[in-house]
């Protein structure tokens, strides 16, 4: 049981850390482009990492795809049966059983890496639980003080003293905005937009979902590098959406921003965790976020847009059937296990000793 959830546990982490690396080549790739602030193009791709601990484990567990038939395991056999790789069969055959060793490494209560890796591993998911349950409820109670404003329908606008960056969560009865007292009436319009834009994507849902799921993932550089991209994407998105808004005065909603930046940087943990963004994120991004609005948006056209992601998608269910462990025993793997046994005996000392009488 022990050696199987943390078998699980790995392959999730080596498949999202995996689809990290493939969408951030990926995301460079678009900002290189013309296309660089298409939003929505961009959060495709981004997308299709936080589907990777789903659809990579599938393909190595349920053993789906066209290359069934296929492993890359026998193809690297194959190659070295012809003599293309200049190795001992022994040398080969314990590359190949990397994955074993991996788990019985990492299940072992008396190895190196249990005690090291294993512990320092189990410590931060508990400490990022911990910070998740403490989270939520410093949010439960940032909402429970705002003072209400005004309710449309289950979205609840309320006003909060302390505060000075607005956000957007979801509580108990529905989507909740959260704004600053003393805002002037225009720059709360152009911020009750924004707000909106959030909940309406449900960026406040997947921020409480990766919350949830964090602890899973507290040691992995491409979850927080994802979880942050993820931010700035959402970021400018909304920022379109506003600018889209008939009636919307670009250079007022510019200001807003700088102001909003000032008052985050006079007052640094304001907006409470599991919110649909951090102050933090929003003074280090204020700069792009005001490029990005006053440079020509280009969008990407369809017949670009679905061949990228469906190349993304090949990129990450080929690199899954490459290291999928193999099934069954096949010609190829039987001949180099052959090959090995006798590469032992040799070394051993027993290939050609006569039989005890």
């Amino acid at each position: 049981m022990a050696e199987w959830a943390v078998g699980t546990v790995a392959a999730l982490n080596a498949a999202l850390l995996f689809a990290a690396l493939v969408v951030a080549l990926a995301d460079r790739a678009v900002a290189a482009t013309p296309f660089r602030n298409d939003w929505r193009l961009r959060e495709r791709v981004a997308m299709l990492a936080w589907v990777a601990p789903v659809a990579l484990p599938l393909v190595w567990w349920l053993r789906v795809g066209p290359f069934d038939a296929v492993d890359a395991t026998d193809l690297v056999v194959a190659h070295y049966l012809r003599g293309n790789l200049d190795l001992s069969a022994s040398a080969l055959s314990d590359a190949l059983a990397w994955r074993t060793a991996i788990l019985r490494a990492m299940t072992d209560p008396t190895g190196p890496v249990w005690t090291g890796l294993g512990a320092a591993a189990l410590l931060a998911g508990t400490l990022r639980a911990a910070w998740v349950a403490v989270s939520a409820l410093r949010l439960r109670r940032s909402l429970r003080a705002a003072g209400p404003f005004r309710r449309i329908g289950r979205l609840r606008l309320a006003l909060a003293a302390r505060c000075r960056v607005p956000f957007a969560a979801l509580g108990p009865q529905g989507g909740c905005i959260v704004l600053p007292a003393g805002l002037p009436a225009p720059e709360r319009r152009m911020i009750l937009a924004h707000e909106a834009a959030h909940l309406r994507r449900g960026d406040p849902a997947f921020e409480m979902a990766a919350a949830i799921l964090s602890p899973l993932f507290a040691l992995n550089p491409g979850f927080w590098w994802l979880l942050s991209h993820a931010r700035r994407l959402r970021e400018h998105a909304c920022d379109a959406a506003v600018l889209r808004r008939r009636g919307t005065d670009p250079r007022a909603y510019c200001l807003c921003l700088l102001d909003a930046a000032r008052a985050a940087a006079r007052a640094p943990a304001l907006a409470p965790p599991l919110a649909s963004r951090r102050s933090a994120g929003l003074r280090s991004l204020t700069g792009r976020r005001i490029v990005a609005m006053t440079t020509a948006r280009r969008p990407a056209p369809i017949w670009l847009t679905l061949p990228m992601v469906a190349a993304l998608a090949a990129v990450g269910l080929g690199g899954a059937w490459a290291v999928r462990a193999p099934e069954a025993w096949s010609h190829e793997r039987l001949m180099l296990s052959s090959v090995t046994n006798l590469e032992r005996l040799r070394a051993a000392g027993t290939f050609g000793t006569p039989p005890l009488r």
